[in-house]
C-alpha cells in the first residue's frame, strides 16, 4: 500500500513575472523618473529623455486598467521630482530657524515631491480611462503629450505650482535646441520633448522616426537663425554687474554686514560716469529706504555720476504692524534718494513667506527666510521712475524668472530685464545652474537682452538670443562693465 504523505508548502518561493509586477515595476518606473532629472542642469544630457519618457510610455501602454495607468505615471513624478528638487534640502537643512525644522528636512522634500506628482496621479487615470477612445498610437501619444503640457500650463499661473525643470527645459543648456522657444514659448518645447520620449516608446517605426527626428529638426532650425542673427546688437546701456560671494549664514550677521557692504562698493569703482551699477537680491541688508547712514554711505563712496539699482528688504509701519519687502531699488548717490522701488510680487512659499501663518502660527517655525514677507501689489517695474533708464528696464526678483507669463504681461515697452537673484541658500547643488537656465529661456522667448546678477549663483549678461555677453566666474569677488544689447527684431 501506498500513503501520500502531506507536503509541506516552501517558506520561498519566487516568481520572476509577479516581482517583476509588483516590486520591480515600482521600483523602475521611480528610477525612469529619477533618470529624467540628469537632462537638466548643470548635467545637460537630454538624450536620456528617450529612455525616461519611452520607458514611462512602453510601460503605461501594458496597463490594463485606469488606476495602473495612475499609480505608475505617478510614482514616475515621485520620482523624478525627489531627484530634480533634492536640493531643497539644503534650504532647510542649512539655514533652517530652528533645530525642529532642520529635522524635517527630508520629509519635506518627500510631501512636495508627492505633492507635485498627485496631477500627474490623475492625468495617468484620465490617460488610462481614456484609452478606449484613442485606440492608435498616434492618439495615445498625442493625448498624453497634451494632457502633461496641460499640467505645465496650470503650474505656470500659480507660485504654488513650482513650474521648475518643466520638460522643456531638458534643452535648457543647450542654446541651439533652445531657439525654437522665440516662437512657441516653453511649453512648445516641453510637447516636442514629450512627444521625443513617448514616440520611442510607442514601438511604432513611425513615431520613433519622428521622435529621432526632432531634435535634428530643432538644431537646424537653431543653427540657422543664430547664423542669420548680428554678431553684435546696439547697446541701449552700460551696466557693471558686481558680485561679491556671501555665505547665507553670514549675510544677517550684525558683525559681517557692514563689511559685506564696503566689498560691494570696493567692487564697484570700475564704473564710469552715467553707468548703472547692479548688485544681487538683498545686497543691502539693510532697509535702504529708510537708513540714512547707509544712504550717507553709499552717497559719499560709489563713483561719482552713477547709479546703483540694489536688492534690499523694505519695512513699512501701518497701524496694524510692520511689513516687510522684498525689494529693489534705484539709488541715486547724487541726491542720496531712491527715484525708483519695485516690491518683489511672486515670494518663495516657506522661503519668503509662509502659507496660512496667520490662521496656524505654528507653520511659521517651517520658514526658512528671515521676514515672512508681504507680497507687492504696486505695478511690475521700479515705482515713480524719475529717469528713461527706470522706464526701460523690467526688474525680476529671484524666481519671478520662471514664470514667462508673469514676464510677458509686465514686459511692455521695457528694452532689457534685469533679474537679481540670492542663490546661496542652494549652496553647491544643482539649482543655482537650473536657475540660470531657465532665466536664460526668458530672453529668447521675449527677445530682450537679461542683465542677471546673483549672489551664490551665475552672474551674467545675456542677449535676445540667449546668447553670453559676459559672465563672472562663479563665487568669485568680481564685476564687468557692459554694454547691454538692445530688442532683436521679430
Amino acid at each position: 500500500m501506498t500513503y501520500n504523505l502531506p507536503t509541506t508548502p516552501p517558506l520561498f518561493t519566487f516568481n520572476g513575472r509577479v516581482w517583476l509586477n509588483r516590486v520591480g515595476g515600482p521600483l523602475l518606473l521611480l528610477a525612469l523618473g529619477g533618470l529624467l532629472a540628469l537632462a537638466y542642469a548643470p548635467w545637460g544630457w537630454w538624450p536620456v529623455v528617450y529612455v525616461s519618457l519611452g520607458g514611462l510610455f512602453y510601460r503605461l501602454q501594458q496597463q490594463p486598467t485606469s488606476w495602473r495607468s495612475g499609480w505608475q505615471l505617478g510614482l514616475f513624478a515621485f520620482g523624478f521630482h525627489l531627484c530634480s528638487l533634492g536640493w531643497v534640502i539644503s534650504a532647510f537643512s542649512n539655514h533652517a530657524p530652528t533645530p525642529e525644522v532642520k529635522a524635517v528636512a527630508y520629509p519635506a522634500v518627500l510631501l512636495m515631491s508627492f505633492i507635485l506628482a498627485l496631477p500627474y496621479l490623475g492625468l495617468g487615470l484620465l490617460w488610462g480611462y481614456g484609452q478606449r477612445w484613442w485606440h492608435t498610437p498616434a492618439r495615445r501619444i498625442v493625448a498624453l503629450a497634451l494632457g502633461w503640457v496641460g499640467l505645465e500650463y496650470l503650474r505656470l499661473q500659480t507660485v504654488y505650482g513650482f513650474p521648475w525643470n518643466l520638460l522643456g527645459y531638458a534643452f535648457a543648456d543647450n542654446l541651439v535646441l533652445l531657439q525654437l522657444s522665440a516662437y512657441t514659448g516653453i511649453l512648445g518645447l516641453s510637447a516636442l520633448v514629450a512627444v521625443m520620449g513617448f514616440g520611442v516608446g510607442s514601438r511604432r517605426m513611425g513615431w520613433a522616426a519622428v521622435a529621432l527626428a526632432i531634435p535634428f529638426v530643432l538644431f537646424g532650425f537653431g543653427t540657422v537663425r543664430l547664423w542669420q542673427a548680428p554678431a553684435a546688437l546696439p547697446a541701449v546701456d552700460t551696466v557693471v554687474v558686481v558680485q561679491t560671494p556671501v555665505a547665507q549664514a553670514d549675510k544677517w550677521d550684525e558683525a559681517l554686514r557692514a563689511l559685506s557692504l564696503r566689498r560691494y562698493v570696493e567692487t564697484s569703482q570700475l564704473a564710469q560716469p552715467g553707468d548703472l551699477i547692479i548688485w544681487p537680491e538683498t545686497a543691502v541688508t539693510y532697509d535702504l529706504s529708510q537708513n540714512t547712514r547707509v544712504q550717507h554711505t553709499l552717497a559719499t563712496t560709489l563713483p561719482a555720476q552713477t547709479t546703483l539699482l540694489t536688492g534690499h528688504p523694505r519695512m513699512v509701519t501701518t497701524a496694524t504692524g510692520d511689513t516687510y519687502y522684498n525689494s529693489l531699488s534705484l539709488f541715486d548717490p547724487a541726491s542720496a534718494t531712491l527715484p525708483g522701488t519695485y516690491d518683489k510680487q511672486l515670494l518663495v512659499p516657506f522661503g519668503e513667506f509662509v502659507p496660512l501663518r496667520e490662521h496656524w502660527t505654528f507653520l511659521g517655525r517651517f520658514a526658512t527666510g528671515m521676514f515672512n514677507f508681504e507680497a507687492g501689489t504696486g505695478p511690475v517695474g521700479l515705482a515713480d521712475p524719475t529717469t528713461t533708464r527706470a522706464r526701460q528696464l523690467l526688474p525680476l526678483i529671484c524666481y519671478e524668472a520662471i514664470f514667462p507669463g508673469f514676464v510677458r504681461r509686465h514686459l511692455g515697452e521695457a528694452a532689457y530685464m534685469v533679474n537679481v537673484t540670492n542663490d546661496a541658500w542652494f549652496g553647491g547643488t544643482a539649482a543655482p545652474a537650473q536657475h540660470f537656465a531657465i532665466s536664460r529661456v526668458r530672453a529668447i522667448e521675449t527677445g530682450r537682452s537679461l542683465v542677471r546678477v546673483a549672489n551664490g549663483g551665475v552672474t551674467a549678461v545675456l542677449d535676445g538670443y540667449g546668447r553670453t555677453v559676459a559672465q563672472l566666474p562663479p563665487d568669485a569677488l568680481a564685476a564687468a562693465r557692459v554694454a547691454v544689447p538692445g530688442p532683436i527684431e521679430r
